[in-house]
């Protein structure tokens, strides 16, 4: 049976006033430290709302979020509570927003679509609301790594209007590559990194968030539709977001191989949440994908085959051919004159089993060549 899709009720919206949710009762489920609930929590408040948090942690093991929120009017905590479903009969809230390592089929959230008129997470609030371009990166490993130099790609790629990268981790990993270095810092105020500036006039803004770290919720009110998000997402948070239909302008798979067997119940189930970035794409759109040399026990590393991995619109292929010189790049038309794009690097050195940064360079310079046609 098709999942049901979610309405947006008509309360919610990117206006910042203080009383704009003035009278609306929202519950978190998952405060978490690692900022999205924070930023649920912080984003709603600011607005008027009254916040119910609940978590099934104590204030000791969330003290670093729990700091930044607990003098503020209009939210209170409900710690070490294990029966969010009972928190929820008492609130009868207007919208709950959950943690998306909860699955979305768990027996109390099912139970609390019929107690609130929407149950979502803060990605979902985000992308029902977002007004910019969407480039949503997932895959088995290196979103991390492809989203971070997408972003800085797409900011160095252009010139003449700033280009800002929202919420980057406090601290992170270190990439030297032909002489650019990134490293994961930012200033103190708003944990803002500037990196660049666009050419074209229609390109505004560049921000980063996601399963990277942080939430956009609070940089909402300064997007407009010239405005590009790299937002790096998670299969758990992809299943979150099937109700919504998010549509993604640039989506990109950077690998397929089984991970998170424990919380996904099959590896079908686990390839679906990946294949939802580019579910609900039109023929307008871009998608890049994946094609690199089979290792033992991949479990279906390639994303482009059209059968199993269907692309609506154009599609860029990366592909790391066994044959060093089969490197090249080759562009041709198929199909409503929609672009086909597959650019080979040469196979990358093995590190612990994974990719060099190299190819996730290539993948990285693939959706800044997807944004710019998109």
């Amino acid at each position: 049976m098709p999942t049901q899709a979610a309405t947006i009720p008509d309360w919610i919206s990117a206006e910042s006033s203080p009383d704009a949710y003035a009278g609306r009762r929202v519950v978190v489920v998952g405060l978490g430290l690692l900022g999205g609930g924070l930023g649920a929590v912080q984003f709603f408040a600011q607005r008027g709302a009254e916040v119910v948090v609940v978590d099934r942690r104590d204030a000791n093991e969330l003290a670093e979020s729990v700091r930044q929120i607990e003098a503020r009017p209009g939210i209170a905590l409900a710690l070490r509570c294990d029966d969010p479903e009972a928190m929820l009969r008492r609130c009868r809230p207007d919208l709950v927003c959950v943690t998306p390592g909860i699955r979305p089929d768990a027996g109390w959230v099912r139970r609390a679509r019929t107690l609130a008129p929407l149950v979502t997470t803060e990605i979902g609030v985000f992308l029902a609301l977002c007004p910019a371009r969407m480039v949503a990166v997932t895959g088995s490993n290196g979103k991390s790594t492809t989203s971070a130099l997408a972003a800085w790609m797409i900011a160095r790629a252009f010139d003449g209007v700033p280009v800002l990268a929202e919420h980057m981790p406090a601290a992170g990993p270190r990439l030297v590559r032909d002489g650019v270095e990134w490293l994961a810092t930012a200033p103190a105020e708003d944990r803002c990194a500037w990196w660049g500036s666009v050419r074209r006039s229609n390109v505004r803004q560049c921000f980063l968030g996601g399963n990277i770290g942080g939430s956009l919720l609070p940089c909402l009110p300064r997007m407009s539709p010239d405005d590009v998000v790299v937002l790096e997402l998670s299969s758990f948070q992809l299943a979150w977001l099937r109700r919504l239909r998010p549509r993604f302008h640039v989506a990109v798979v950077t690998g397929f191989s089984p991970n998170h067997l424990d919380w996904h119940r099959s590896l079908d189930e686990y390839r679906r949440c990946k294949q939802l970035v580019l579910a609900f794409q039109t023929p307008a759109d871009w998608a890049v994908l994946s094609r690199q040399p089979a290792r033992r026990g991949s479990g279906g590393r390639n994303t482009d085959d059209p059968a199993a991995w269907p692309v609506r619109g154009g599609r860029i292929t990366v592909s790391v051919p066994e044959d060093p010189e089969a490197a090249g790049t080759d562009c041709s038309r198929e199909g409503r004159g929609a672009a086909k794009l597959a650019v080979c690097v040469s196979p990358p050195a093995q590190r612990g089993g994974r990719d060099a940064p190299g190819v996730m360079g290539v993948q990285a310079g693939a959706v800044r060549e997807a944004v710019s046609r998109a």
